[in-house]
């Protein structure tokens, strides 16, 4: 008899604890090296964007695959999945996620406010003036 998958249920409560569990167990900089898709409808995507870079990473808000290590949930969708409504984006990333033949292991899906909580973290950790200057203009 073959197990069925349980499918995952992409909503704000699941998003709120992988963000407390991210926030908890972070290296100083957990997006060295890593793919990190941005939802729609963020703070300030040109800033937001940049700060990864300056930590290493790579950002990104169109293509989703199998090599994508963060996927950061605006906090707009925040609200939104808050009081029951799913975006169609977050509609999309759940459907991929139990869709998906190919392992989305390393995918972590966190809010707007955890990454950004983080990336200040950071800042303050190494004195990083340039990102600390963007964060100011999201924050």
């Amino acid at each position: 008899m073959e197990k069925k998958k349980k499918l995952k249920k992409i909503d704000y409560r699941y998003i709120l604890n992988s963000s407390e569990i991210f926030l908890n167990e972070s290296k100083s900089n957990p997006f060295y090296k890593k793919k990190v898709f941005f939802s729609e409808e963020l703070r300030d995507k040109f800033c937001e964007f940049q700060i990864v870079g300056n930590l290493g990473g790579l950002g990104d808000n169109i293509s989703f695959d199998n090599k994508t290590d963060y996927y950061i949930v605006s906090d707009k969708f925040m609200n939104l999945l808050k009081i029951g409504n799913q975006p169609n984006q977050i509609i999309e990333l759940e459907k991929k996620i139990n869709t998906s033949h190919k392992k989305l292991k390393n995918l972590k899906i966190i809010s707007e406010n955890s990454f950004l909580l983080q990336c200040k973290k950071r800042c303050d950790e190494i004195n990083d003036l340039s990102s600390a200057s963007l964060l100011n203009r999201v924050i």
